[in-house]
C-alpha cells in the first residue's frame, strides 16, 4: 500500500522476457476500491544508465550543523531524488577503530541544499551525495568532509526603533570564535559573502572592543555586511533601512466656524490615512498654527507656511501661537482669536512619527466679510477706498455679466485696493462669465484669493496674466485653461486643476523669475493636450496618463518629486527641450515612446541615469541639416537595460548636439524642424 501523494512505484525481482499484467486501483478512507486501470509490461535485460552526479558540492559550518550546497545538470534524466549519507570520518586502521554506520536522508530532485542538524561539534564528518533516478539507479556519488564548530561566525544588524527623517545608524555586532580577518558593507541585498569580500572597491572596517561597528546612512534600502575570519569562514547578512523624509498627507475637508458672541473659533477636519508606502512612518498628530494679520497680500506669502519645526526658532516669523491635537480628535477650539483684526490666519499641519511636517492647509477666519450684488459692488469698493479700508473679503452674489467683471476689476485697479478674497462662487450670468474669461481683466490686480463661479467652462487667453493672485479655486466644470492664463503670476501659490480639464494652453503657467517651486501642481489624467512653454519653474507632482505628446519647453526648469521623472506609457513624442534644465537625476522612459527631440533633457546637470523601457527597442540617431531632420538610421548601440549611467551620457551627448533619437515606430511625416 502506498501513500496517497506518491505517483510512481518500482516493482523489483521480476523475470526477464516475461509479460506481466499490472492493475492499479485507488482506495478511499472507507476501504472502497475503484474499478482499476490495467497495463501489461515485459522486463528485459536492457541496462539502465546511472544518473549524473551533482557538482560544486560545498559544506558551510553552522554550529552543530553543516549546510551542504550543490549544483546539478539533470537534463533529459528522470530523477527520483538525492540521497545524502553521512558518518563520522574516522582515521587509522579499521582493525583498531569501529566504523560508525551511515545516516541517510533523501531530498527532492530540485533541492540544491540541505542542512544536517544535531552533529557533534569539533568532530569531522564524511558526507556523500548520490543521485537516484526513477529506475532505482544511483550515481557514483560526490563526497566532502566538514567539521562543525561552536560559536560560528555570525553578524547581527540592528537600527534604532525610532523613525528618522534624515539618517540612521546601522550597528553590526559580530559573534566569532576566531580572529576577524575582514568586515565590509555595501548598499544592496547581496547575500553571497565572497562577492563582497573580494570587492576591492569596498573599505575594510575595524571593529570596536565590543566586536561592533556602526555605519551612518541617509538612503532607504537594503544594506549588507559581510565578514571573514582567519579560519576562512565567511558570512553575510542584510537589513532593510527605512528613512522617512516624506511629509505626511494633509488633512481634508477642513472648515471653521467663528462665534462672534463667544469670540471662539471651532475647527473641524478629517485626518489623513496612514501611508501604505514601505518607507513612510505613520501619521502621528496635528499642529494648528494661528495668528492675526500675518499674511502679506502685497508680497503674496504666508509667514506660517515657513514654519518648519516648532523647536527651531529660526524658521518662525511673526507672533504666532500653536496647539497640538492628537491623531483621531479631528476638532479643536481656539478661544483667543483677536476680534479687532480683519483676518486671523490658521494653518493646519500634519506631523508623522519621524517628525516630518506637511506644508499645511490654510484657513482664514474673516471677522469682516462684505457681501454685494452686481448693483452695489462697485459703490462698495469706492467706499472702501474713501474710508482707507483694505484687505477686504468681498462676496458677490446674484446674476452678473462679463461687462460687470470688467467694471469691477477696473474699480479695484483705479482705487489701488487690495482684496483678500473675491468670492464669485454663488454668481450666475451670461455666456461670457459662464464660459470664458478672456484678455487679462485681472492684469496687475491685487487679490489674494479668487473663487470662480460654478458652471464656468473655460479660463480664456491671458485672463489672470500678471495678476497678484495667490490662490485660485477652479470649479469642476472648466475644460480649458487657455494660453497665457496664469503667465507671470509671480506669487501664485495654490491652485488645483480639476479633473474636468482636458486642455492646458501654451505659456499657461509660465514665469520668468525664480519661484523656488512654491507652486505645486498635479496635472489630472483628464488632460490630453499641453501647449509649449506651459509650465516653468514649478513642482509637478503628477503627469497625466493619457497625453501622447510633450511639447517644446512644456516643463522647462520644473521640479519633480524625489528628482525622479517617470514617463507614462501613453507618451509617444517628447519634443525639443521639453524638460530642459529640470530638476531630475533619474528618467524612466515608457514603452510607447518613439521620438525624443533635440535638447529634450538639456541642461540637466544632475542627470545620473536613464532607464530604458521593459520592452526591447532599437534606437536610432538623427540630426538636422539646415533645419531639416535627417534620419540617419544609425543604431545607438551604447544603450543597455542595465547601464543606466551610460544611457544618461549617451542621451545627453546626442540630444545636446542638435541630434534627436527615434525608433522604427516614429511617424517621419511629422514636421520636427526647428
Amino acid at each position: 500500500m502506498f501513500h496517497k501523494i506518491k505517483k510512481n512505484c518500482l516493482i523489483n525481482n521480476l523475470t526477464n522476457d516475461t509479460t506481466y499484467l499490472f492493475t492499479v486501483k485507488a482506495i478511499d478512507s472507507n476501504g472502497k476500491k475503484s474499478t482499476g486501470v490495467s497495463i501489461t509490461g515485459t522486463p528485459t535485460e536492457e541496462e539502465i544508465p546511472a544518473p549524473n552526479d551533482i557538482s560544486n558540492l560545498t559544506a558551510l559550518n553552522q554550529g552543530a550543523a553543516i549546510l551542504l550546497s550543490w549544483t546539478e545538470d539533470f537534463t533529459n534524466q528522470n530523477i527520483y531524488g538525492i540521497e545524502i549519507s553521512y558518518k563520522q570520518n574516522t582515521t587509522g586502521r579499521s582493525i583498531y577503530t569501529e566504523q560508525l554506520s551511515y545516516n541517510t536522508i533523501i531530498v527532492p530532485q530540485n533541492q540544491k541544499n540541505c542542512l544536517i542538524n544535531n552533529l557533534t561539534n569539533d568532530t569531522t564528518y564524511l558526507f556523500t551525495v548520490k543521485v537516484i533516478n526513477t529506475n532505482g539507479k544511483k550515481s557514483e556519488g560526490v563526497s566532502i568532509t566538514a567539521t562543525p564548530e561552536p560559536f560560528p561566525l555570525r553578524i547581527e544588524l540592528s537600527v534604532p526603533e525610532e523613525y528618522s527623517r534624515d539618517q540612521t545608524t546601522i550597528t553590526a555586532k559580530i559573534t566569532r570564535s576566531s580572529e576577524i580577518n575582514k568586515v565590509v558593507s555595501k548598499k544592496g541585498e547581496i547575500l553571497n559573502p565572497a562577492v563582497l569580500l573580494n570587492d576591492e572597491n569596498l573599505s575594510t572596517y575595524s571593529l570596536k572592543e565590543d566586536n561592533t561597528y556602526s555605519l551612518t546612512v541617509n538612503e532607504n534600502g537594503f544594506y549588507t555586511f559581510a565578514a571573514s575570519d582567519i579560519t576562512g569562514r565567511q558570512t553575510a547578512v542584510s537589513i532593510n533601512v527605512k528613512i522617512d523624509n516624506t511629509p505626511p498627507d494633509e488633512v481634508s475637508n477642513a472648515s471653521l466656524q467663528y462665534d462672534r458672541s463667544q469670540n471662539t473659533l471651532v475647527l473641524t477636519w478629517e485626518d489623513p490615512e496612514d501611508s501604505t508606502e514601505e518607507y513612510n512612518s505613520p501619521y502621528d498628530y496635528v499642529l494648528i498654527f494661528y495668528n492675526s494679520d500675518c499674511y502679506d497680500y502685497l508680497l503674496g506669502y504666508s509667514y506660517l507656511y515657513y514654519i518648519e519645526s516648532t523647536s527651531d526658532s529660526n524658521f518662525i516669523y511673526g507672533n504666532y501661537k500653536y496647539i497640538t491635537v492628537p491623531k483621531g480628535q479631528e476638532t479643536a477650539t481656539i478661544s483667543d482669536i483677536d476680534s479687532t483684526k480683519s483676518f486671523n490666519q490658521i494653518v493646519i499641519k500634519t506631523v508623522d512619527r519621524a517628525g516630518n511636517m506637511s506644508r499645511g492647509t490654510e484657513l482664514l477666519c474673516n471677522t469682516y466679510l462684505y457681501s454685494a450684488t452686481k448693483d452695489t459692488a462697485v459703490d462698495l469698493i469706492n467706499h472702501f477706498a474713501e474710508s482707507n479700508i483694505n484687505d477686504i473679503a468681498l462676496n458677490i452674489t446674484g446674476e452678473i455679466t462679463p461687462d460687470f467683471i470688467t467694471e469691477l476689476t477696473n474699480a479695484i485697479k483705479q482705487n489701488q485696493l487690495r482684496l483678500s478674497i473675491l468670492n464669485l462662487k454663488n454668481t450666475t450670468g451670461e455666456s461670457g462669465i459662464d464660459q470664458t474669461y478672456d484678455y487679462n481683466n485681472f492684469d496687475h490686480i491685487n487679490i489674494g484669493e479668487i473663487i470662480l463661479p460654478a458652471g464656468l467652462q473655460r479660463i480664456g487667453v491671458g485672463y489672470f496674466q500678471c495678476s497678484y493672485l495667490r490662490k485660485l479655486t477652479i470649479p469642476d466644470t472648466v475644460t480649458v485653461i487657455g494660453d497665457w492664463a496664469f503667465n507671470l503670476c509671480s506669487i501664485l501659490q495654490s491652485i488645483v486643476i480639476p479633473d474636468s480639464v482636458t486642455e492646458i494652453g501654451s505659456y499657461a503657467f509660465c514665469h520668468s523669475q525664480d519661484r523656488c517651486y512654491d507652486l505645486e501642481l498635479s496635472i489630472p489624467d483628464s488632460v490630453i493636450s499641453i501647449g509649449h512653454y506651459a509650465f516653468d519653474k514649478i513642482t509637478i507632482n503628477h503627469l497625466p496618463q493619457n497625453i501622447e505628446v510633450i511639447n517644446e519647453y512644456a516643463f522647462n526648469q520644473c521640479h519633480f518629486p524625489n528628482n525622479e521623472l517617470i514617463l507614462l506609457d501613453s507618451i509617444k513624442r517628447i519634443e525639443r527641450r521639453a524638460f530642459s534644465r529640470s530638476s531630475v537625476s533619474s528618467i524612466k522612459l515608457p514603452n510607447s515612446l518613439t521620438y525624443i527631440g533635440t535638447g529634450a533633457f538639456s541642461g540637466i546637470n544632475n542627470l545620473k541615469q536613464v532607464i530604458l523601457p521593459d520592452k526591447p527597442r532599437t534606437y536610432y540617431k538623427g540630426h538636422y541639416e539646415n533645419g531639416t531632420p535627417i534620419y540617419d538610421n544609425e543604431i545607438i548601440s551604447d544603450l543597455s537595460f542595465s547601464n543606466y549611467e551610460n544611457n544618461a551620457r549617451v542621451f545627453k551627448n546626442i540630444l545636446e548636439n542638435d541630434g534627436f533619437i527615434y525608433t522604427d515606430e516614429v511617424d517621419k511625416n511629422i514636421d520636427i524642424s526647428y
